[in-house]
């Protein structure tokens, strides 16, 4: 299964009055991700060229101001971290200690537990 973005994107920005206007997939001899557009001011003067991949790089008007091979991913620490978090799964977190026979056990128990689970959804589902 696939999924492809279809369509026009229109960016608008009143204070500098400016808007983008971005079609997806709109040419059948390029790159399903392809990306073409314009910038233009209010009156509708072509102000830059937008093109590229939303999956590789956008350029604007021949210069490369987005590139997926230069984003690093990057943690974002919660106040609150939710039990169904897998950050603090049993597993992982003995895991990460280096204890992995109590690791291994720990992912066992857990498997044990979901498929108890689904056993009961089963019958409602």
């Amino acid at each position: 299964m696939r999924h492809e973005s279809l369509g026009v994107l229109v960016f608008t920005d009143s204070l500098n009055r400016y808007k983008a206007k971005v079609e997806f997939a709109f040419n059948k001899n390029l790159p399903s991700d392809y990306i073409s557009g314009e910038i233009t001011d209010i009156y509708g003067n072509k102000i830059s060229e937008i093109s590229g991949t939303y999956c590789g790089h956008i350029e604007i008007d021949g210069k490369r101001y987005w590139d997926a091979r230069h984003i690093r991913p990057f943690r974002i620490d919660y106040d609150i971290i939710l039990p169904s978090d897998s950050e603090i799964r049993e597993d992982i977190v003995t895991l990460r200690r280096g204890l992995v026979d109590e690791a291994q056990a720990a992912k066992e128990a857990l498997e044990v537990l979901q498929r108890h689970d689904r056993k009961l959804r089963g019958s409602k589902h």
